[in-house]
């Protein structure tokens, strides 16, 4: 009876749960998280100056526009307030423009693999084969098959390799600085961290004032006048200022920034 019981119960809910997915509406809303129309949505979602990002709540799947990248100005008192807590704190310099990194988590050190290379895992989490970079082996299908993901992860010299060569690629600038902000440190030496600027933002301070949606942008850009640049840069571990046709540091000249911030408005009113 009891087994009965069980059946019908699970039976009752797994119903209730597929009726209560098939009920949820797809809402679609622009950079501004205004909703609009489906067709005006695939409309901007076609031009260059967008990424979608996809969730849902309890109600809705949601579809986002946001922009690759964007230019602003921050408010005078987020931006006093910044350089006050970053010069006493950190000891940053608030006369130069400010190159910021912002990281989500920083790994545990302990748990990095031996060497570089691609993990795959199930829809549990859990690792169900890795392939170190340069191996002669291919992944075999029928054994990773079953991945529901994979990520590319670092062994701990690695890692710290590529955050030596980003420094040395950004060089030493007297009116700019090459700074990291991380969200979670989930063992890694601090000592290590912080001789390489990277600065824990305690209570999310950075991570509120350039939010979008349920992303955040992984580079900004910040002048001493609190004139900013946002963008998403990829999910690598660091940026190579290198190049004559890398324009990323580019911004932290004004004059070139001004220049990149006009285009880009021009672009975005004409989509109004």
């Amino acid at each position: 009876m009891k087994q009965i019981l069980f059946v019908v119960l699970f039976a009752f809910i797994s119903i209730n749960a597929q009726r209560t997915i098939h009920q949820k509406k797809y809402r679609y809303y622009n950079a501004d998280f205004k909703e609009i129309s489906f067709l005006n949505f695939k409309q901007n979602e076609d031009s260059e100056l967008f990424k979608t990002v996809y969730y849902e709540n309890d109600s809705s799947f949601i579809r986002k526009l946001m922009y690759k990248e964007v230019f602003g100005k921050l408010d005078k008192k987020r931006h006093h307030q910044l350089k006050k807590l970053y010069s006493l704190r950190y000891k940053i310099d608030t006369t130069k423009s400010w190159f910021i990194r912002y990281i989500d988590s920083i790994p545990n050190k302990e748990k990095m693999p031996a060497q570089s290379g691609i993990a795959y895992y199930n829809k549990q989490k859990e690792v169900i084969g890795f392939v170190p970079y340069g191996s002669d082996s291919k992944t075999p299908k029928n054994d990773y098959s079953k991945a529901a993901y994979h990520a590319h992860l670092s062994s701990y010299n690695d890692y710290v390799h590529q955050i030596e060569k980003e420094i040395s690629s950004f060089g030493k600038e007297k009116t700019s600085e090459l700074l990291h902000f991380y969200n979670k440190n989930h063992g890694f030496p601090e000592d290590l961290l912080y001789n390489f600027s990277y600065f824990k933002d305690d209570n999310l301070i950075l991570k509120k004032s350039f939010r979008e949606a349920v992303r955040n942008y992984e580079v900004i850009v910040i002048h001493p006048d609190g004139q900013f640049y946002l963008s998403f840069y990829g999910n690598r571990n660091y940026i190579s200022f290198s190049g004559r046709k890398n324009i990323t540091k580019k911004l932290l000249k004004k004059s070139y920034f001004n220049r990149k911030r006009k285009q880009w408005k021009r672009k975005v009113k004409k989509l109004q």
